[in-house]
């Protein structure tokens, strides 16, 4: 399993919360964050290369699972933008899991907020 690793220079849009990215082969984390620099919201993609899903947690939203749908290509070999679409189960124990040791390097405040969250998840603790 690599470790996550931080993109530094990630776009901001103004009237927006700033936003940190971290990736690696396997998973992108974004992570939103408010007063104090205190992670707020997270949007965890993971199965890159197989088929990409995305769990997102927002206090106002709760949780929600998507699959990652790529896009089609068009012409030139571009292909428009991934579109997010309703995906069923997660199996939050094995995401802690796999989380767990690919974010060893990321900054304890934020790899602990996800964490919290993904063991709070409705499925974590059953089997999916």
């Amino acid at each position: 399993m690599e470790m996550l690793t931080e993109i530094d220079a990630v776009r901001q849009y103004p009237g927006e919360r700033k936003r940190r990215w971290f990736t690696s082969p396997q998973m992108d984390l974004f992570v939103w964050m408010g007063r104090g620099q205190a992670p707020v919201k997270f949007q965890l993609c993971y199965d890159k290369d197989q088929n990409e899903k995305a769990l997102t947690w927002s206090k106002a939203g709760g949780y929600t699972h998507e699959n990652v749908d790529p896009g089609e290509p068009v012409g030139l070999g571009y292909k428009k933008a991934a579109v997010l679409v309703a995906d069923g189960a997660v199996d939050a124990n094995d995401l802690a899991v796999t989380f767990a040791m690919a974010s060893a390097n990321l900054p304890n405040r934020i790899s602990r907020f996800v964490l919290v969250k993904l063991r709070r998840h409705p499925s974590y603790g059953k089997s999916v």
